[in-house]
């Protein structure tokens, strides 16, 4: 049985999820080049990460908790016009910091067998898209002029 603690760590972990880089870089596009390739990763990218905040969403609501999504953090807002390269520098760290969040909150959430079985598919899913931001990153790097 799901405690109030647990509810309230789950959705301060949906608020992270949801609002996250990633999630931003989808909705406002920030850079300027128009990178086909990678854009179509980042939207596959994106939308996986939609689905598991549709999951802890469903759970919690399960649950009869309010669900908030908040929003994004301002600092995001300066964040127009930038190298891809920059970017995915950025998106390389909140991915990161996004992932030990997933971490710390399956870790306290241990006897929730319901939460834990959701952050663990969550975490997987996001441990792969810090994956590809990193390989994105590498490439970027390496195409890039000296």
């Amino acid at each position: 049985m799901a405690d109030t603690h647990h509810n309230s760590l789950i959705a301060d972990l949906l608020i992270e999820q949801s609002r996250c880089l990633l999630q931003y870089a989808g909705e406002c596009w920030p850079w300027m080049a128009d990178d086909d390739a990678e854009r179509s990763v980042i939207e596959t990218m994106v939308a996986r990460q939609q689905q598991g905040v549709a999951r802890m969403a469903n759970l919690l609501n399960g649950r009869r908790q309010t669900i908030d999504f908040g929003a994004y953090p301002t600092e995001f807002t300066d964040l127009q016009y930038l190298a891809l390269s920059h970017l995915l520098g950025l998106l390389v760290e909140s991915q990161q910091a996004l992932v030990d969040a997933i971490d710390q909150t399956a870790t306290h959430c241990a006897v929730d067998v319901e939460a834990v079985a959701i952050i663990v598919e969550i975490h997987t899913i996001e441990r792969e898209n810090l994956g590809r931001l990193q390989e994105l990153a590498a490439k970027q790097a390496s195409d890039s002029p000296a």
